[in-house]
C-alpha cells in the first residue's frame, strides 16, 4: 500500500491493484479498482465505466439515487444505514441484511 504526504492512500498492490486520486481539498476524485476507473463530484455524482449514478439529499440524509436514469428511494433502519431500497412506486428493489452482530456486508445492495 502506498499513501500520499497527507497519509491518504494512494495505491494497493498484490492480488488485487488500486489506484486513488484527490483533489486539493483532499476529496477522491478518481479511482481506479481491479483496472475499472470511476469518477467522483463531491457525493452527489460518480460514473464508473459507463455507470453513471446521482445521489439526492435531505441535508446530510441520503435520500435517493438514480443510476443510469434509474431512480431509487434509500430507506434506513434503526442504526441510521440504507438497507433497502424501493422504486418509484414503492416496491423493494435491493436489500442488505446484517449479519449476526449487527454489521452489514461491504458491498452493494442484493436483489430483492
Amino acid at each position: 500500500m502506498g499513501y500520499d504526504a497527507e497519509s491518504r492512500l494512494v495505491t494497493v498492490t498484490g492480488a488485487a491493484t488500486a489506484s486513488f486520486t484527490y483533489d486539493g481539498d483532499g476529496k477522491q476524485v478518481k479511482s481506479i479498482v481491479g483496472g475499472v476507473t470511476t469518477y467522483y463530484v463531491g457525493q452527489h455524482y460518480e460514473k464508473k465505466g459507463t455507470t453513471v449514478t446521482k445521489y439526492y439529499f435531505a441535508g446530510a440524509t441520503r435520500l435517493a439515487v438514480r443510476t443510469n436514469g434509474t431512480l431509487s428511494y434509500l430507506l434506513g433502519d434503526h442504526l441510521g444505514s440504507s438497507s433497502v431500497t424501493t422504486d418509484t412506486n414503492g416496491v423493494k428493489s435491493a436489500h442488505k441484511n446484517p449479519t449476526a452482530r449487527g454489521f452489514y456486508p461491504s458491498g452493494g445492495f442484493a436483489s430483492a
